[in-house]
């Protein structure tokens, strides 16, 4: 019994969808030239490039 148990939960485990990292590069510009100085920075992510829905909640850096 306690096998099976200890068998099941493994495959539950194993099923469980693992969120994929991934990674941006980019440039920050202000008015065309690259940014000097200090800026807040707001994420976001959205399941389409155009009129998608919000994944998650934004995550706000503010310099402090």
């Amino acid at each position: 019994m306690r096998n099976t148990i200890i068998a099941f939960l493994a495959a539950v485990l194993a099923t469980i969808a693992h969120a994929e990292p991934f990674t941006y590069q980019g440039s920050l510009n202000d008015n065309g030239a690259p940014a000097n100085g200090e800026y807040d920075l707001i994420f976001r992510l959205y399941d389409a490039a155009s009129g998608g829905a919000q994944l998650g909640a934004q995550v706000v850096l503010e310099n402090t």
